[in-house]
């Protein structure tokens, strides 16, 4: 278990260009990504506290447990979360960010959240697509889990006309889901 853990991260004057293929950030207080070779790893009985800041970042994957992938159960988040990934004229588009009081993307057909609870806030302000919940991001299996945190996006363009104002999607418990989503308890945004 970890308490009173605080993540500041700033990419300032870096360059977050990535070719085909390169990994992109991935950020948690427990693991940043639990893959190995294509197989999903397990994380379980976790407990994280603090806060968690990443600003001048692009093409993320964020939460409060693990960054992405895993088949996480029985964890415990209170971390609160704040991304900025609006990085002002810079580059072409800012990427998307895919944030998660727990996980910020847990695997479309592996990753599994199951007996979660996330007391931390998420705050997100993205310039490009954004990918916000109490518990995933995106995608995954969420089964069991509560989330009683306040949850909260917008996305924002520095470029003028309408096609740049891209998809802002925040839930309670995922922001998309393509998968299950079964025996869920207190939703809060």
């Amino acid at each position: 278990n970890l308490t009173n853990v605080n993540v500041d991260i700033d990419r300032a004057g870096q360059d977050d260009k990535y070719e085909s293929g390169d990994r992109k950030p991935c950020i948690g207080t427990i693991a940043g990504t639990v893959t190995k070779s294509g197989d999903y790893l397990n994380i379980f009985n976790c407990t994280s506290s603090g806060n968690i800041s990443v600003i001048n970042c692009c093409d993320i994957y964020v939460g409060g447990i693990v960054g992405i992938g895993g088949n996480i159960s029985n964890c415990t988040n209170t971390n609160n979360i704040y991304v900025l990934s609006n990085k002002g004229d810079r580059y072409e588009q800012d990427g998307t960010v895919y944030v998660g009081g727990i996980v910020g993307f847990p695997g479309a057909i592996w990753g599994k959240v199951e007996s979660c609870v996330n007391y931390g806030n998420v705050n997100v302000i993205s310039g490009d697509y954004a990918f916000c919940g109490g518990i995933c991001g995106q995608e995954g299996d969420v089964i069991e889990s509560v989330n009683y945190g306040n949850i909260s996006a917008e996305t924002m363009s520095h470029w003028t006309g309408p096609s740049y104002a891209r998809n802002c999607n925040v839930g309670g418990i995922t922001g998309t889901e393509r998968a299950e989503v079964s025996y869920l308890s207190l939703i809060h945004i």
